[in-house]
């Protein structure tokens, strides 16, 4: 494989967004950490035992985040507009996935922190693979 074909595959692409959204997520971790938010979630859904969110969480989270993300593009590609069903399926997936840290921060400070992770990691590996999208199907 060319260097320039690895640049215009869909992992490259992916895999750039990830790693970019990677450092994000963790400098949002830092920074909260550093102006002293404990980052406490719930150990359970619903539940009363709140823990620290474990800094190992939030690398395996973007990473899967950017697998799901790769796949889904990867799929979008196969339908005649793959930019238009891939934006459709991961908006409505981010907004489902920010449940999670709304419902199960201990303080408010918590789910704005967790929020700005979410945000921090969806821009962009969205941002690349739609790049990738746009830059890959042919135009009509």
């Amino acid at each position: 494989m060319t260097v320039s074909r690895w640049f215009n595959s869909i992992w490259a692409s992916g895999g750039i967004g990830t790693g970019v959204a990677l450092v994000v997520a963790l400098s949002i971790y830092a920074a909260a950490r550093l102006v002293g938010d404990p980052l406490a979630v719930a150990s359970q859904p619903g539940g009363d035992d709140y823990r620290q969110l474990p800094v190992g969480a939030v690398v395996i989270v973007t990473i899967v985040a950017g697998l799901v993300a790769i796949g889904v593009a990867w799929l979008s590609k196969q339908t005649p507009v793959p930019l238009t069903v891939f934006l459709a399926v991961v908006v409505i997936g981010f907004l489902f996935m920010l449940y999670p840290p709304i419902s199960s921060a201990e303080v408010p400070s918590t789910t704005a922190w967790l929020i700005a992770m979410h945000a921090g990691v969806a821009v962009p590996i969205i941002g690349a693979l739609s790049a990738h999208i746009l830059r890959t199907t042919p135009a009509e």
